[in-house]
Parts: C-alpha cells; sequence; structure tokens
C-alpha cells in the first residue's frame, strides 16, 4: 500500500472558530453531534453510529455517507465560513440542511484531537487527518489559526474501492465534555437535569436529529418529511428515535406567512407534560430540530393556566434558512419571521383556550356529581352539568345516550363502577349513562340527608335564603347575592343551611347559639388547623 503525507490547513476567521465552537456549542454536545449527524445526511448517509463509553475514553462518529477525497477534504476545509449554494445532495436529492459548511467546527472544544477518516465509493485512496483542536482555542493574538498546520495522511488500497464512509475519532476529551456528561445540582423536578448524563445526552439527540419516529408511530405518516430516503442514528447499537408529540391532535395545519411555508401540529394528553423540556412546540428545518421549544410568547398572557399540557412541532419550508443564525438554534429578528411567530402564537392561543375550556367543563361535572362540591355555582347539580355540557358541545363534542345494552351491563356490574358522565376526549364524544343521577339534589347536613330544590325568589318579598319546607327538603334561593360570589358561593350557601339547621332544633336563642358553635366546629373540621 502505497501512503502520502501532506500537511493542511483551516482557512477560516479565528472569530467565526470562537463563535461557532467555543461561545454557541461549549454547553451541549448534543447539539455538536447534531451537527455531524446533519453533515452525514447531506452526504447522504443511511445510517450514523455513535459510539461512547462511560469513561469518555473511546468516542467515534461513523456514517456511511459519500465520504470525502483528498482535494474535497481541502475544498471542506477552504470554503468554512462561506455560504453554499448546493441545495440537494449529490445521490438521494435530499434538502441540504448544511448552509455555511462550518458544522464539524462545533465538535473543536470536546475534544484535544479530531481524527477524521474518509474514503468514496470507486476509489482506492483512504484519508486520514489529524486535527490538533486544542490548539485553535490558546489564547493568543498573535497566533493566527490559518498557520495551524496538521497532518493528513493518504494511504492507497485497491481492497477498499466498494467502500465509503466517514469515521470521526474525539482523542482525548476537554473539561467542556466531562462537564457536559456531569451530573447537574439542580432542585428543579421533571426536567432531564436529573437524569442521567448519558440518558439526557440521548434524549437531546431524540429532540434534534433529523431522524423518524419509532416504526410503529402514527406520526411517521402524521408528520411525514418529504424527502427520498431518511437516515437512521444508533447511539452504542440503540436506535434513536424521535420523540412523539402527545397522543390527542387538536391541530394539524398548513400556512404561508409571505414566502415560508409552515406544517404545525399541536397535541395534549390533558395531563401535565413531563419532562418540562417537551412542553411547547419544536421548530423543524429540514427536519432539524432547531432551538429549544417555545410557546410563541403566551406565557405572558393571562389566562393559560395549562399551557404545560401543549406541544407539538412546527416544520418550516427550507427557504427559512436564510433567516437561521450561524449556530443555528434560533431565527433571526427580522419581520417576517416575527409576523410567522404572531400567525403561529393565534394558532396556539386557540387550542390553549380549547383546553382551558374542556378541562374546566370536565372538573366542573365531576365536582357537580361528586359530594365534595368545589365548584363555585350555587345552582341546581342539573343545571350546572347542562351548562358544562353544552360548553363542550359548543368545542366539537357529540352528547349520546349510553345503548341499553350498556346500561344493562352498567347495572348488572354495579353502577358506583361507572360514572353517569363518561367524557372521551380523545374522540370528543360525552356519553350519558344515568341522567337519573343528577336529576335529583341533596346536601348532608350534620350527618343528615336533605333533598334539595333550587329556586329564584324575590328577597325583598322573602329575606330568608334558605327555607326547609318539611324534615327532609329545602329550597335555595340561587338569587340571593352571597350565593352569586364565585370564590365563596358555596362556603356562603353552607353557612346559611348550618344557621337555618340550628334554628329549626332549637328552643331558646341561647339553645340556638350554643348550637350553632357546635355545628360550626362539627361540619367545618376540615378548617382545623
Amino acid at each position: 500500500m502505497k501512503t502520502e503525507q501532506h500537511i493542511e490547513y483551516l482557512k477560516v476567521d479565528k472569530k467565526i472558530i470562537s463563535l461557532l465552537s467555543k461561545s454557541t456549542y461549549i454547553k451541549n454536545f448534543a447539539n455538536a453531534i447534531r451537527e455531524m449527524v446533519s453533515n452525514a445526511y447531506d452526504a447522504d448517509a443511511l445510517s450514523v453510529k455513535i459510539s461512547i463509553d462511560k469513561n469518555l475514553k473511546r468516542i467515534i462518529i461513523e456514517d456511511d455517507g459519500n465520504g470525502m477525497s483528498h482535494e474535497e477534504f481541502k475544498y471542506f476545509c477552504t470554503i468554512a465560513g462561506q455560504k453554499r449554494d448546493i441545495n440537494f445532495s449529490r445521490k438521494f436529492k435530499r434538502r441540504r440542511i448544511g448552509q455555511f459548511g462550518i458544522g464539524f467546527l462545533s465538535i473543536f472544544p470536546f475534544c484535544e484531537i479530531l481524527e477524521i477518516i474518509s474514503t468514496v465509493e470507486n476509489s482506492n485512496e483512504v484519508l486520514k487527518a489529524t486535527i490538533p483542536t486544542n490548539q485553535y482555542f490558546i489564547d493568543d493574538d498573535a497566533i493566527d489559526i490559518q498557520d495551524i498546520g496538521f497532518p493528513v495522511e493518504i494511504t492507497y488500497n485497491d481492497s477498499i474501492k466498494t467502500q465509503h464512509y466517514t469515521l470521526l475519532r474525539l482523542i482525548n476529551p476537554t473539561y467542556y465534555l466531562k462537564q457536559y456528561f456531569s451530573k447537574e445540582d439542580t432542585k428543579k423536578r421533571a426536567t432531564i437535569r436529573n437524569y442521567d448524563p448519558f440518558d439526557k445526552f440521548e434524549w437531546e439527540l431524540e429532540e434534534d436529529l433529523p431522524i423518524s419516529y419509532k416504526p410503529d408511530s402514527k406520526f411517521n405518516n402524521i408528520l411525514k418529511y418529504e424527502e427520498p430516503i431518511g437516515i437512521k442514528v444508533f447511539l452504542n447499537k440503540k436506535p434513536v428515535y424521535r420523540h412523539e408529540p402527545c397522543s390527542n391532535i387538536l391541530l394539524n395545519v398548513a400556512g404561508k406567512v409571505e414566502d415560508i411555508n409552515y406544517k404545525i401540529l399541536i397535541s395534549t394528553n390533558y395531563v401535565s407534560i413531563h419532562p418540562l423540556e417537551l412542553r411547547g412546540i419544536k421548530l423543524r428545518i429540514n427536519n432539524v430540530g432547531i432551538g429549544e421549544r417555545t410557546d410563541f410568547g403566551l406565557k405572558r398572557d393571562r389566562g393559560f393556566s395549562r399551557l404545560h399540557w401543549l406541544n407539538g412541532e412546527i416544520m418550516l419550508s427550507s427557504n427559512i434558512k436564510k433567516f437561521l443564525s450561524i449556530n443555528r438554534d434560533s431565527l433571526l429578528n427580522e419581520s417576517t419571521i416575527k409576523d410567522l411567530y404572531e400567525a403561529v402564537s393565534i394558532l396556539l392561543r386557540q387550542q390553549a383556550n380549547l383546553i382551558e375550556t374542556i378541562a374546566e367543563a370536565e372538573k366542573g361535572i365531576e365536582n357537580a356529581l361528586s359530594s365534595y362540591k368545589t365548584v363555585s355555582d350555587v345552582k341546581s347539580k342539573k343545571d350546572i352539568i347542562e351548562s358544562k355540557l353544552t360548553k363542550l358541545k359548543e368545542k366539537g363534542f357529540k352528547i349520546k345516550e349510553a345503548s341499553d345494552s350498556f346500561k344493562k351491563i352498567v347495572k348488572e356490574s354495579g353502577e358506583d363502577i361507572f360514572p353517569p358522565i363518561i367524557i372521551d376526549k380523545s374522540k370528543k364524544t360525552i356519553t350519558i349513562i344515568n341522567s337519573e343521577h343528577f336529576e335529583n339534589d341533596e346536601e348532608i347536613i350534620l350527618e343528615r340527608k336533605f333533598n334539595v330544590v333550587y329556586k329564584k325568589w324575590d328577597i325583598k318579598k322573602n329575606k330568608a335564603p334558605v327555607i326547609l319546607t318539611n324534615d327532609n327538603k329545602i329550597e335555595i334561593n340561587e338569587d340571593y347575592p352571597l350565593f352569586k360570589s364565585r370564590q365563596y358561593g358555596n362556603l356562603f350557601k353552607k353557612i346559611h343551611l348550618l344557621l337555618l339547621i340550628s334554628k329549626t332544633s332549637s328552643k331558646t336563642s341561647e339553645d340556638m347559639y350554643s348550637k350553632i358553635i357546635n355545628n360550626f366546629l362539627n361540619e367545618f373540621e376540615d378548617y382545623k388547623t
């Protein structure tokens, strides 16, 4: 085998090295790996294998892409920092992810030496470059990084002509890499910062890489990225799959702002999303995640107490890359981007309002059906439930009666097993199983059960807000001003019922006062400290 030795140089400004590597990627090794995978994608790779051992002594990223000849490698080093006009990959005609050709610089802060081995198909040439990455961060103005030479070895071997690949080996981990794989000290819960560092690394790869969902995921079709062929990524031989949105899709639409096309999916599981880094909408350009998830400024507005129930993705057309920051983690603050964000925030606000209405209606129904009423409205159980059902109906829910056969099953199984109303949020259906359960109202006061009827009467004619009509029936005036308090309506009702019962069971005012005190102590036991 014949071998040649060369010395090559990176022809790139020191400021770009510092900006792209030391300043912007230094805290997130996963972002640097994202750039390596993106390079492999642009080079028509079908798979990328990442190998990292626990002590960081072995770190290898290998892809089966087109590879680089010596001439291509020199061009690669020379044009770093210049905008590339090639929009599609050579073999599979994929839309290229890279724009400036400087992605591989992102790996520099994490190793003292970067070894690159590559070959192209139908060539007997194997390139091996050994780049002293630590020398590019020496704080010395007298040093021009374009004068830093590194050895490139070219080996000629006729037996490897069918091979094509690029292999990166990170040698001697730096402080920054060790720091990334150190366990963080945080008091926050439900965050990936509490994960084992290697699990956190895998999670971050799953968030941003241009990969597919698990094979059986419905989102492979729903959020399909229209490319000829995708790429697979393996971390220590384990396949890496993209994070799925929540299972209940609230919105899945396409839109356009100026010349930027987008497709957005917003979803929920109707519970708080964990970890918290999975909340919000993920921006994707060429199927690559851009920056942290965002709520497009909705947190600044009041009234979105369940915003943490929402997540999703927005896929942006390739021409938005002209607004992409050089570190590829944010979009520039241009008028087009502001208009885009405003358009998307309106869509997100609508869905936030939707789940707020659904959750409040469901909560109101559950409270009305339970013995522990936390609903503020002093109304009949039937009126409360019907008003909540109307709100759900306005949001697209279908209301139906349970079939006779199902009612029979409920009766035979025991009605306490099934709630009188079943709300299926995923199908947007409401099934009424037993309407009799909320036809009649009851109140348990001092361990006595009373039938309750809600009425309305003029307090000028009859000031009594509650009336005991017989031994077990009470009428309640819905129009009584204190009962209309949104926060304390039911508390005032309870107090007046206790006063009524104390009065009717007392013979003297002293006896009544004594009973009021004792009844309050017994009835409001939960309020004692």
